[in-house]
């Protein structure tokens, strides 16, 4: 939303005095002449201020108005010496701007969320050099490319050529996690190993990339470099480290991981060393859940799997070849026969099983086993302790629902790399970053709603042995000002919530709003019962869109979340009432089940009564609806707005398995089918067999899912037009 150089408001004004508010959203207007562009800001926690945006000029001007109009405490920034622009995770009105050479940063606040993110797009507006639209327009995406490996260096030091290993220049990120990397320094100007690998890569990579972050824990490290270019675009980075070894304290086994943002779209990479030996399949496992659990980053009510667009988990895991005898597994490496020794994955079997790396996906291993190899001696597997070869070091990657997905180009390993017992495992992937909004006059803007109908949860965990009392909390966010909580529901592992209050966003914007998660924990008092992410693109539907996502509690499944989402925009007429009436009052939840009844959203019923609410008569059933919704129904980024029957229920798609290795019949060639909809995460809309669409009768292996409930068609999923016409644009435009 945009604001013109008319229409200015006194130094007196009152952001909680409604009126005030309104009168300034009336007087916003633009200067079509001068593309003067002004708001009401706080630096650096000081008195009001004026800041005025030049969009010709390409200058800030941040001054005081006297009582007679005249500027006073006048200060001028250039557009092009600011270096970075920062929207402050602790306050969703603060924006903090850097300038070059090492200038102080500035810390300036808006009235509220919306005219930051306003101020937000006008400066990309000018670094992009694009002209204001007249119009609102979809997202803009741009492609990267990320080169990500993993390495146990045997305490070894690196060989001196990492060229086979590490393309120079390439790609646009590199992130790479290592385990044993221990050895002394081999130059004198680096003191510590961890010096002396980082200054190695660093080297290697040449003066036009920079270490983004790096990190270590004992012998375990993680490191990013990035190329200059993207220097003002990665935000938000952290980094921290997760002990899981001797009493879960020491850390020869754990994690090392960093997160950061490209751009609008986050990223979290993750670098572990499981417990080892062939019978620790359990503690691997454990290693697992005691990190998801542990981690904090980003938004510390999270857990690190349900709020970044993509998650990266490299390293030495340690799951070994079970039930072959190691001479029957020389003989298939022999005999090229890697598909024999898949079938005995402990990783694959365990995550079939659901008990490790829950939601994750690993594309097609077409390399020999990584460990364990004798010392320079290229393709030799070592004799010693008569291991059995086995693929302890692997890349696994997971996406939010609704994200564009995840594409491998490689997924290789690194053979002429000879100095350590392991080799090298490496993948190269593309993600697409989305780029911020465009901003747009006041008179596009229209307000809206969210809605939420008939919510509840399905087999909850226990605690202490006993039902839990559960509530939904939605987490704060970017258009989200203040947490918002459900009533608690009285010792149920399968509650009802029934329909909520309308929740009013902080921005409008379809085209934003459609590019963003509802986070959301379930609790039992201050226990987190799991964690779920709602893509708010399922809403924009002209009726209210029914979905079925997995609660996940330390990496693993802990329930189903059912529902329907409804974004209603209030000038429109909607099909649904934004406010229900309950059909009972109760002072409680009260918890309720009965078998055998679908999920179908009551679009006609009532309102809830603040703050206590009652449940609606849609009652839950003890198994998931088994009737598929159209896959039409499914919108893809950006959505497109197709109705949806409300009678229809949502089928739950097992989102844990990986279709790259069915254990039960592998395919070493088997290639992955499209799959642009992101079948395999969380939120899921239609199909009804177990083996994830794949039709064991079809040569070409497409990816399948009933259209017509009536006649069961089918029909072939194609990549939706928004990522082709994505790239075009992002050809002629970026």
């Amino acid at each position: 939303m945009v604001r013109g150089r008319s229409g200015s408001l006194s130094s007196s004004w009152d952001p909680k005095n409604l009126s005030d508010l309104e009168n300034y959203y009336k007087s916003i207007k633009v200067n079509i002449l001068d593309y003067q562009f002004e708001f009401i800001i706080k630096k650096n926690n000081k008195s009001n201020r004026t800041l005025l945006v030049l969009l010709k000029e390409r200058v800030l001007q941040i001054f005081k108005l006297s009582k007679r109009g005249q500027k006073k405490k006048f200060k001028k920034y250039d557009i092009s010496k600011i270096s970075k622009l920062t929207k402050s995770k602790k306050d969703n009105k603060e924006i903090i701007i850097y300038r070059r050479n090492g200038k102080k940063e500035l810390t300036i606040s808006f009235i509220n969320t919306e005219r930051r993110e306003c101020f937000y797009e006008l400066l990309w507006l000018a670094w992009l050099n694009k002209t204001l639209p007249t119009s609102e327009v979809k997202a803009p995406y741009q492609n990267l490319s990320f080169f990500v490996s993993t390495w146990n260096m045997g305490d070894a030091p690196p060989p001196s050529d990492l060229n086979s290993w590490i393309p120079k220049d390439k790609y646009d990120l590199y992130i790479l996690g290592v385990q044993e990397c221990e050895y002394s320094p081999r130059e004198r100007r680096y003191e510590q190993c961890q010096d002396d690998w980082f200054g190695t890569l660093a080297t290697h990579l040449g003066h036009n990339y920079y270490k983004v972050e790096g990190t270590s824990l004992v012998k375990m490290r993680i490191v990013v470099f990035a190329r200059k270019e993207h220097y003002y675009t990665i935000n938000y980075i952290e980094k921290t480290s997760i002990p899981t070894g001797i009493g879960g304290v020491y850390g020869n086994k754990g994690a090392t991981m960093i997160s950061f943002q490209v751009f609008e779209t986050s990223f979290c990479f993750i670098s572990s060393h499981f417990a080892a030996h062939q019978e620790k399949i359990d503690a691997r496992n454990h290693n697992y859940r005691e990190i998801v659990k542990v981690a904090q980053m980003g938004n510390k009510d999270m857990d690190i799997l349900n709020q970044f667009n993509y998650v990266f988990w490299m390293g030495d895991f340690n799951y070994r070849i079970d039930h072959l005898f190691r001479e029957e597994v020389l003989v298939a490496i022999k005999k090229k026969d890697i598909s024999k020794l898949l079938i005995h994955d402990q990783l694959l079997k365990q995550k079939a099983m659901e008990k490790v790396f829950f939601g994750f996906k690993e594309e097609a291993i077409t390399f020999y086993p990584t460990y364990k190899m004798e010392r320079h001696k290229k393709g030799v597997y070592t004799e010693e302790k008569q291991r059995t070869p086995s693929w302890c070091d692997r890349i696994l990657t997971r996406a939010l629902p609704y994200s564009h997905p995840i594409n491998c180009v490689e997924y290789k390993s690194a053979t002429n790399i000879l100095t350590s017992d392991h080799v090298p495992v490496y993948g190269v992937y593309e993600c697409f970053v989305r780029l911020p909004c465009l901003p747009v006059p006041q008179s596009l803007i229209k307000k809206c709603n969210i809605l939420f109908f008939d919510l509840r949860a399905e087999n909850l965990d226990l605690i202490d042995g006993q039902s839990p009392d559960p509530y939904l909390v939605f987490h704060p966010s970017s258009f989200i000002e203040e947490e918002i909580s459900t009533p608690h529901a009285s010792k149920n592992r399968s509650p009802i919530w029934g329909d909520i209050l309308p929740i009013e966003p902080t921005i409008h914007r379809q085209t934003f709003l459609e590019t963003q998660h509802l986070l959301l924990t379930i609790y039992h008092d201050d226990e987190v019962l799991g964690h779920a992410a709602v893509p708010l693109a399922l809403g924009f539907s002209s009726q209210p869109f029914p979905f079925a996502t997995r609660i996940t509690k330390y990496g693993l499944q802990a329930g189903i979340l059912y529902g329907a989402i409804h974004i209603v925009y209030l000038n429109e007429n909607p099909s649904t009432p934004l406010v229900k009436s309950p059909l009972r009052t109760s002072p409680t939840l009260q918890a309720e089940q009965s078998a055998n009844s679908p999920l179908s959203p009551n679009i006609n019923t009532g309102k809830l009564s603040p703050p206590l609410t009652t449940t609606t008569t849609t009652t839950s059933s003890s198994s998931p609806p088994t009737t598929p919704t159209k896959i039409s129904n499914k919108p893809p980024l950006p959505p497109i707005n197709k109705p949806t029957p409300p009678n229809l229920s949502p089928s739950l798609l097992n989102n844990n398995t990986n279709t790259h290795h069915n254990v039960s019949n592998i395919n070493i060639t088997e290639s992955l089918p499209l799959d642009y909809l992101n079948i395999t995460n969380d939120i899921v809309i239609g199909g009804e067999d177990d083996n994830d669409g794949f039709d064991s009768n079809n040569n070409n292996n497409s990816l399948h899912i009933a259209t017509d409930t009536l006649n069961n068609s089918k029909m072939t999923i194609q990549p939706p037009p928004m990522i082709q016409r994505t790239k075009s644009e992002l050809r002629r435009s970026i």
